[in-house]
């Protein structure tokens, strides 16, 4: 009976990370949605990083799922690092994007200004 007891704690800490957490994801979401600062195709990228974050980006990925022109996800991604929420790196040839450790944070302070 312990043992179950202690599951059930554990489950409940866990609904309650996750009710936290995507609370906080709304929120941010909702923030950034009324800015003009970021297009639509850079608001799903930062979606899809709060949700996995992870999950690396190239811009030819991009390029295909957004169907757009490689030079308009490259563009994307770059300004995504020039707002200091993504960071760049290079593997074999080409470049690959990963958002920052604390994303939400600078998130929020870009939803500010």
């Amino acid at each position: 009976m312990y043992q179950l007891q202690v599951i059930e704690r554990a489950i409940g800490s866990l609904h309650d990370y996750l009710a936290r957490t995507s609370a906080e994801v709304r929120n941010i979401e909702e923030m950034l949605n009324g800015s003009s600062r970021l297009n639509h195709r850079q608001l799903v990228i930062v979606h899809d990083a709060l949700g996995d974050p992870a999950e690396p980006f190239t811009i030819a990925a991009q390029a295909r799922r957004h169907r757009v022109t490689y030079e308009s996800a490259r563009s994307d991604l770059l300004g995504l690092e020039r707002f200091g929420l993504f960071s760049k790196s290079r593997v074999g040839k080409k470049f690959v994007f990963r958002p920052v450790p604390d994303l939400a944070e600078r998130l929020r302070r870009l939803g500010e200004t």
